[in-house]
C-alpha cells in the first residue's frame, strides 16, 4: 500500500519555472533525485508522476519565454 503525501502542484510548476530562469537544465528536475522516487518516499507512481510532470511543465513554459527572444 502506498502512502499518498500531499504536494502543491501549483509551487512545483512554479519552482520548474524558477529554475529554468535560474539557468537550470531539464535535468535538475528535484523528482529524478533518488531520495524523490516513490520506492523510497512510499508515494504511488501516479503521485511522484504528477510532481515529476509539474515541475517539467514550469520548466518547458519558462524555456519557451526565453527561447522566443
Amino acid at each position: 500500500m502506498h502512502k499518498e503525501i500531499c504536494f502543491d502542484l501549483d509551487q512545483i510548476q512554479k519552482d520548474g519555472a524558477n529554475a529554468r530562469a535560474n539557468g537550470m537544465d531539464e535535468l535538475s528536475n528535484p523528482w529524478l533525485m533518488q531520495d524523490r522516487m516513490p520506492a523510497k518516499t512510499g508515494s504511488s507512481v501516479d503521485q511522484w508522476q504528477a510532481c515529476h510532470d509539474a515541475w517539467f511543465e514550469g520548466w518547458s513554459l519558462e524555456d519557451a519565454v526565453r527561447n522566443d527572444r
